[in-house]
């Protein structure tokens, strides 16, 4: 058994990851045998989970049946832009960058185009490792680098560390927003 490449895993998440729900724990334990050198677990089975439900919100613990989540819905775009609410939280200091992620509480994946900074993926840090919703799947726990390839950024796996030392104001900012 060959040892796989951190690329070749990302490209079998990925495909693991376009599957029925229902299938995706099977298959994944599946891809860890003949790739021991993965460390990817279950956390959350969303198969009753509403689709709309992304990495984003659950980063943010925003809940399905909130006003937070109806606006966040149109704030957080799946691959597909800039997504300025990061920039918000930021600008207002409620996530401070980090240079480590053994400080940090969330990780932002994101892709450069003309130059501009798109965030494509987040999740929460836990243990130096990466908890986070993939798509419209279920919620993983793994490692930061062993994400579906559909998170990198023509061949690089970009991510960013932050802090979140308020998360209860931060989920208020985030629901004053929505109230706008």
């Amino acid at each position: 058994m060959h040892e796989m490449k951190d690329l070749e895993i990302r490209i079998r998440l990925n495909e693991i990851n376009c599957l029925d729900k229902t299938l995706q724990n099977s298959k994944m334990e599946i891809l860890k045998e003949i790739a021991p050198e993965l460390r990817c677990e279950l956390e959350t089975d969303c198969t009753e989970l509403d689709d709309s439900y992304i990495c984003h919100h659950y980063t943010f613990n925003i809940s399905v049946d909130s006003n937070i989540f109806r606006w966040t819905e149109l704030t957080f775009p799946i691959h597909e832009g800039h997504c300025s609410v990061f920039d918000e939280l930021e600008k207002n200091k409620l996530i401070l960058s980090s240079e480590t992620m053994s400080d940090a509480q969330i990780i932002i994946y994101y892709e450069i185009n003309n130059g501009i900074e798109k965030h494509i993926h987040s999740g929460r840090i836990r243990k130096q490792e990466v908890v986070s919703k993939w798509g419209r799947g279920h919620i993983w726990k793994h490692k930061p680098e062993h994400v579906p390839v559909i998170y990198e950024d023509a061949g690089s796996l970009r991510m960013r560390f932050f802090k979140n030392p308020k998360p209860e104001q931060t989920y208020e900012f985030l629901r004053q927003k929505a109230e706008c």
